[in-house]
């Protein structure tokens, strides 16, 4: 509209515009195109997928704005003069705005502004230090901590609740026939027995082992004292037989395989934030180092745990990689437009 009046054409008017707004409006454009495709360098399909979605859509729009949009505005018939503007209030906040923003930039008031910035650009860093990934539960996330569910929730937790939440780890055996042997069995039972008593928040486990030692209690009239695990391999491997034929199947190899080489244990927990999930796994790690077995090795980690963390490492390393990704195209972007190390600089302040 300025333009227009103070040339008088309208299609020069459009020109000059034009040609002033075509490099910002193409870096702009190409700066958020490129910094939503550098989402793709998380390795989840759907992220990728999407990434290179919308990247496509933002990359188009540089079409309508640098290309059709002059076409359409020589179509249109001029601007007329509007005897209100300036006085809306609208016009006045802007102006005042502006006029703020031209303040702070001269004199000794442009060092404040400096200082504050810097200020909040270490106070941003420092809590960035704070995110924690995949820190959220279903009810947490969705109604407020008041909301009946997470009451619900919360006081059946309290009682004593073991837990939905699953880490499975796995115990690989080096040959078949590794579970049928008590010292394997022990080596099982000992980590499942340290995770669930150090673990926080876990409310159980379970695993082959206290299937023996349950079917053995039975042969034994249900007497507590024998709920213990045989000492002879060919008992234990009757005992998981029998259970095979009673249970099925698929009963069976929750906890191990029908050649007895791999075996799983299985420890509820009561949430699934990121405290508890790299806990455990820590935990588990820690074990793991200073506990060798012989004949099998434990394997990290299934269930719902081991989803999250897996999703939980992904999602902290990409969003490490995409910052510094799109900070770069945007430094980039703006210095071949510019030619001017100060003006990439000032334009990468927003994206900071």
């Amino acid at each position: 509209m300025k333009e227009y009046f103070r040339l008088g054409d309208k299609h020069a008017a459009i020109l000059q515009s034009y040609l002033g707004l075509f490099s910002p409006a193409l870096v702009s454009i190409a700066s958020d195109g490129l910094a939503i495709l550098s989402l793709a360098v998380a390795r989840i399909p759907l992220v990728q997928k999407l990434a290179i979605l919308s990247s496509f859509w933002i990359f188009t729009i540089s079409i309508s704005v640098v290309t059709l949009h002059p076409i359409l505005l020589s179509f249109l018939p001029p601007p007329r003069r509007d005897p209100k503007a300036g006085r809306r209030l609208s016009d006045k906040i802007y102006t005042s705005i502006n006029r703020t923003l031209v303040q702070i930039s001269r004199g000794n008031t442009r060092y404040v502004a400096a200082a504050g910035f810097v200020l909040a650009l270490l106070v941003g860093l420092y809590y960035s230090k704070q995110l924690k990934i995949g820190d959220v539960s279903i009810g947490k996330a969705l109604f407020y901590a008041d909301h009946p569910y997470n009451v619900a929730y919360d006081r059946i937790i309290d009682k004593g609740f073991v837990g939905i939440s699953q880490l499975t780890i796995v115990a690989e055996g080096h040959e078949p026939g590794v579970f049928r042997e008590v010292e394997a069995l022990n080596a099982l039972e000992r980590f499942q027995r340290y995770m669930e008593k150090y673990s926080a928040l876990a409310g159980g486990s379970m695993s082959g082992v206290d299937v023996i030692r349950q079917i053995y209690q039975r042969f034994e009239e249900g007497m507590p004292k024998w709920a213990i695990l045989p000492s002879d391999a060919h008992d234990i491997g009757n005992m998981f037989s029998y259970f095979l034929m009673s249970a099925g199947a698929p009963a069976l190899e929750r906890f191990v395989d029908r050649d007895l080489q791999n075996a799983t244990i299985t420890i509820f927990f009561k949430d699934y934030t990121h405290d508890t999930i790299m806990g455990a796994l820590q935990r588990a790690k820690d074990y793991i180092a200073a506990n060798p077995v012989e004949k099998f090795d434990f394997r990290l980690a299934g269930g719902l745990f081991g989803i999250l963390a897996a999703i939980n490492e992904e999602v902290e390393w990409s969003y490490r990689v995409n910052l510094y990704l799109v900070l770069a195209t945007v430094f980039v972007l703006s210095f071949l437009t510019y030619w001017s190390l100060a003006g990439a600089l000032i334009v990468m302040i927003p994206s900071i």
